[in-house]
């Protein structure tokens, strides 16, 4: 059974809060959805502060369960590559910047 448990608008960002369980495991799973609006038009580029604050909203999620190496960060899109990749991608890539940046400074 999947409740929804809340949800929260920040932008172009919505995270809904759900809990999981399975009638075979008597545990409970919280999944975190992030529904991202800022970019509905393919053919056009997206707003780039909108875009970064959905990567912004996926690591404090991503930092708050960094603990639990059970739940993973999955990405879902059609095909994923036109507005799926370029997410992934720019994760990849500020995370690679911060790492880097990171390594200067010590």
């Amino acid at each position: 059974m999947i409740r929804t448990v809340s949800s929260r608008n920040e932008g172009p960002v919505t995270t809904f809060i759900l809990k999981f369980t399975n009638k075979y495991d008597p545990g409970e799973r919280t999944i975190y959805v992030l529904v991202f609006t800022g970019w509905e038009e393919v053919s056009k580029r997206p707003v780039i502060t909108e875009l970064l604050s959905l990567v912004r909203a996926t690591w404090a999620i991503e930092q708050s369960n960094v603990l639990d190496k059970k739940n993973p960060t999955l990405v879902h899109g059609v095909s994923g590559t036109r507005r799926t990749g370029t997410y992934v991608l720019l994760s990849i890539l500020c995370k690679q910047v911060i790492n880097y940046c990171n390594s200067l400074s010590n």
